[in-house]
């Protein structure tokens, strides 16, 4: 009887803590954490002097921290006549102005003013030496809109007048495959500049010219001539600039007159042997009154 109280009252207690433990009422969960959101996004960039230059999208979130969102922002500028801007921020000046360049993220966005500056290309100029050599290297110089004069041999577009006669690399690399006249040119953002190239035994090369005063302008409509009948291109009018060309002069003697209205006549000899020439003349006005 004693064991058969205890059993029972045993059974009693777990009963009564398993009815005590259903009507408990559980304690609530704590709600997940916001996600931070976006409180503003800002674009920089190194400088805005170039032709191209990157842009940056730092956006800054409510947590305190920043983000580089310049991959996945959307870009936009606000007159792409002046400056483009691409999906990556790259930003390409067209022309002189300015603009807005703008970077949204999630609905954020943030922008810079940019005052763009297209620097023009006045020229472009290649030196170079064969040395009789099958294979020569020849360079591309620009000279700019803003005084320098950055190497872009390697940014040219190169071409040969005689592929059988010489190739020539995207970088200028010259390699000679048979005697003869061929022209190398390169050509960059609309400059473009020849390299005349003889070999064998009948060479030839350019004479490059200009004529200006003794105020050191230059003289356009000054008639040039070789006094030869041999020459192509002979006489020639220098242009508005001053200058003149004659593309295929044999080597040896030349002599050269140089005459304007107004001025006195000049004449000079030359001697052009195994490269191209480049010269200056210089014409003296004429005293009123001893014409």
């Amino acid at each position: 009887m004693t064991r058969a109280r205890v059993s029972t009252w045993v059974l009693a207690a777990a009963i009564g803590a398993a009815v005590w433990g259903c009507g408990k009422t559980p304690s609530p969960t704590a709600p997940a954490p916001a996600a931070p959101t976006v409180t503003s996004v800002a674009v920089t960039s190194p400088g805005t002097s170039g032709a191209t230059f990157q842009l940056t999208a730092m956006a800054r979130l409510s947590d305190g921290t920043s983000r580089d969102v310049t991959q996945t922002a959307t870009w936009v500028s606000s007159n792409t006549q002046f400056a483009t801007v691409s999906a990556t921020g790259f930003v390409t000046v067209q022309a002189s102005g300015e603009t807005d360049l703008r970077a949204t993220y999630l609905t954020v966005s943030g922008s810079t003013h940019a005052v763009v500056v297209r620097i023009q290309v006045i020229a472009v100029t290649i030196t170079g030496s064969s040395r009789g050599d099958a294979v020569f290297q020849l360079t591309a110089t620009a000279r700019l809109s803003d005084g320098t004069t950055p190497d872009v041999t390697s940014l040219a577009a190169w071409d040969s007048s005689n592929d059988s006669l010489a190739t020539v690399s995207s970088s200028g690399l010259v390699r000679v495959g048979a005697d003869g006249e061929v022209d190398i040119r390169a050509a960059y953002q609309g400059a473009t500049d020849v390299w005349h190239l003889s070999r064998g035994s009948a060479s030839r090369y350019p004479l490059v010219g200009l004529v200006v005063g003794t105020d050191g302008a230059p003289i356009a409509g000054a008639d040039v001539r070789l006094l030869e009948t041999s020459i192509l291109n002979n006489p020639t009018v220098t242009d508005a600039s001053g200058g003149f060309i004659f593309t295929t002069l044999p080597v040896g003697r030349h002599l050269i007159e140089v005459t304007k209205a107004g001025y006195e006549v000049v004449e000079s000899e030359l001697v052009i042997v195994d490269r191209a020439l480049q010269i200056s003349v210089t014409l003296r006005r004429i005293a009123p009154g001893t014409e």
